[in-house]
């Protein structure tokens, strides 16, 4: 979690395939959660454990 400019904004990690090598790879996403005057700390952490699992959830569905 951090702040950048007046927006909260949470990292994951993601685990994706490299088209070049066909390896699995880590890569970091970065997800907006909304601007700090309008949620506390926890309240974007709630944010951004939603969504995590929108994004899992629809990389599932698509296979990927």
């Amino acid at each position: 979690m951090s702040i950048r400019g007046k927006k909260w904004y949470g990292y994951f990690r993601r685990t994706v395939i490299d088209p070049s090598t066909n390896q699995p790879k880590t890569v970091s996403t970065p997800v907006a959660l909304g601007l700090k005057s309008e949620m506390t700390k926890y309240e974007a952490r709630e944010e951004l454990e939603l969504a995590i699992k929108r994004l899992t959830d629809r990389s599932q569905k698509m296979g990927l």
